[in-house]
């Protein structure tokens, strides 16, 4: 179970809609998905072959896409494009890939990748920067940058990094932030860096640490930061069933970076910023796990107590935050 906080009232009063108001969006429903400012959605219809995409405000199916294996399907950042992927086979190869790109209200083809396999925690696998300028996708070793609202002219930029395991881009406008992981390796050290485009060849930012086989990235909603949560399955101490994490703090213009300081051991199971940037709430540890608000500097500013909770969200006016507890918090 997730939460995620719903749009600011502001001064509007909101309607609730009658049944006369509804829509169908498709006969057989796979997927269904809204883009990021909700005045598109879009349903993945496997009997017609097609991804159908709505004008949420009318019910006006804008284009069918004709993706006939679509097994997933997303919206670009702005919502201008629509990403399907289907299953890899020779004919998709031969005409341009499987995972293919296209206009969110046209349907009309953009470009088009091969992608053999599909993961779950890398989708959606094209990043766009929130303004759609520039678009990302990883490859072998590396990432590669396309014009956003045009990637059928192929690459314009790429960054070169050996054994990358994941990436993500900041939200906002420009400078565009990406930041990169490659899991511990042996005797390797795990790595994480921070690069600003247009200048890709050197990091803004760089920190090595061992006992990282995963990451996840929790941006501030300016991009001025990014929180870093990495983990192993395995805890070396032995203290956690859910293996071991850690928290490490960046700051957009690679002048402040370290590891956040957590005053009790076990997992870090939630983090949210707030809708200003300026502070976070943390939740960790075994349970009763703890729950810490910190501000920009990293500095234990107010402590929650102790509770059975894993979860935490702020209301989009940031005067509230909820802590929860969901599943297995025993």
């Amino acid at each position: 179970t997730s939460l995620r906080a719903g749009p600011t009232p502001g001064d509007r009063k909101y309607v609730w809609p009658t049944v006369a108001d509804s829509f169908a969006l498709s006969q057989a429903r796979m997927d269904v998905e809204y883009s990021t400012d909700g005045e598109l959605a879009l349903a993945i219809d496997s009997d017609k072959g097609v991804v159908n995409v709505y004008d949420t405000s009318s019910g006006k199916n804008l284009c069918a896409i004709p993706a006939k294996g679509a097994t997933v399907a997303a919206f670009s950042a702005a919502g201008s494009f629509v990403q399907t992927w289907e299953k890899l086979t020779d004919e998709l190869h031969a005409s341009g890939g499987n995972l293919r790109i296209w206009n969110a209200k046209t349907g009309e083809y953009s470009a088009g990748f091969s992608q053999a396999k599909f993961s779950k925690d890398s989708w959606p696998y094209v990043k766009w920067s929130s303004d759609e300028v520039i678009a990302c996708l990883q490859i072998t070793n590396g990432i590669h940058m396309y014009n956003g609202k045009d990637i059928g002219k192929g690459v314009i930029s790429k960054i070169v990094q050996e054994k990358l395991k994941s990436f993500s881009i900041s939200p906002g406008s420009a400078p565009y932030r990406i930041a990169i992981f490659v899991p511990e390796i042996k005797d390797q050290p795990a790595i994480m860096k921070l690069f600003s485009y247009p200048n890709l060849s050197e990091p803004v930012a760089s920190k090595k640490m061992f006992r990282a086989s995963d990451a996840e990235f929790f941006w501030s909603p300016t991009g001025s930061a990014v929180l870093i949560r990495t983990s192993t399955d395995v805890d070396a101490s032995g203290g956690s069933y859910y293996g071991e994490s850690k928290l490490t703090f960046i700051s957009s213009d690679g002048k402040s970076e370290g590891t956040v300081a957590l005053s009790k051991d076990g997992p870090v199971h939630d983090i949210a910023w707030s809708p200003s940037g300026k502070e976070f709430v943390v939740v960790y540890g075994v349970m009763p796990a703890k729950a810490t608000l910190f501000d920009f500097k990293c500095n234990a500013v107010f402590d929650y107590g102790t509770g059975s909770r894993n979860t935490v969200s702020w209301a989009p006016h940031g005067r509230f935050m909820l802590l929860g507890g969901f599943g297995n918090i025993s």
